[in-house]
């Protein structure tokens, strides 16, 4: 992982997916996007999200906009950091 620090929230389902045998694709990384100074990272894997809970204050989302290219999105609404992770299922699948 790089020297930028995500948030806690979203570093707990990092750490829960990478024991699970997701990878880490890209980040942590600051990309001022949604807001200034949010941090991005993303992993390789759609979220497994088994035998954890989205910690509170993350809101997770399946993004179906073929334009970003991930599947799952959560975002702290607390630190404005995003995690994404997967890619893009098309309709149907």
């Amino acid at each position: 992982m790089s020297s930028t620090r995500i948030c806690d929230e979203l570093l707990f389902i990092i750490k829960m997916e990478l024991a699970r045998g997701n990878e880490l694709a890209t980040g942590p990384e600051v990309a001022n996007w949604p807001r200034q100074g949010s941090v991005f990272a993303s992993l390789k894997s759609d979220l497994a999200m088994s035998g954890y809970s989205v910690p509170s204050g993350v809101r997770h989302s399946i993004c179906t906009d073929l334009h970003y290219g991930w599947h799952d999105e959560c975002h702290c609404e607390i630190h404005g950091d995003l995690l994404v992770a997967g890619t893009t299922h098309p309709p149907g699948s």
